[in-house]
């Protein structure tokens, strides 16, 4: 089975992505952790490094592995809690990020499927 999965290179902010972590951009357009008011892009790279130019790759698209900050079920849409874990979309003017495709707890990695939205 082939899997579609599109990574783009951005220039790492101040607050640069830790592994397996939502992503957003910042106002200058660059990588940060994200949360749930932010302008969500992906998730970073599960072996990510920020490269000596201060580049960081960012997954956009398919099928990515994301730290849980709380339980999830498969099918809950996740947004991102302020260390870039994700955690069930709640409340009003909120931004998700994904739809979960495994049940997990805090503290597990599961499958997310990529799909930026806001309520």
């Amino acid at each position: 089975m082939t899997q579609q999965i599109l990574f783009r290179a951005f220039e790492a902010g101040d607050n640069f992505p830790r592994q397996s972590r939502v992503v957003a951009l910042n106002d200058s357009g660059k990588a940060v952790i994200g949360d749930a008011s932010n302008r969500l892009v992906g998730v970073s790279a599960a072996n990510i490094a920020v490269s000596s130019q201060g580049i960081v790759d960012v997954q956009l698209v398919g099928v990515a592995r994301i730290g849980l900050a709380g339980s999830v079920d498969a099918g809950d849409l996740l947004m991102s809690n302020a260390a870039g874990k994700a955690v069930v979309l709640s409340g009003a003017g909120r931004r998700w990020f994904g739809t979960a495709l495994e049940s997990g707890a805090s503290g597990e990695e599961i499958a997310v499927l990529l799909s930026p939205g806001s309520n």
